[in-house]
């Protein structure tokens, strides 16, 4: 089986902490919204910074759905 050929987006989320792990977390649920077409990649340790702190996320946008995910 051929893998998906997906596209790679770096996300910085830079905030307060508490808006920054708000923002992650409802990212998280993206891919399901997404009909398969979306996978969460790692997420980066939190960085702390004057304003509160930054973190990186991978999102991979996938060319096709992956078998049994709706179109």
């Amino acid at each position: 089986m051929q893998p998906i050929p997906k596209r790679t987006v770096r996300v910085r989320l830079e905030g307060a902490d508490a808006d920054v792990n708000e923002a992650t977390a409802l990212l998280a649920l993206l891919p399901g919204f997404a009909r398969g077409r979306v996978r969460l990649g790692e997420i980066s340790i939190p960085h702390v910074t004057r304003q509160g702190m930054f973190r990186y996320m991978d999102l991979y946008i996938l060319d096709s759905a992956p078998d049994g995910a709706e179109q």
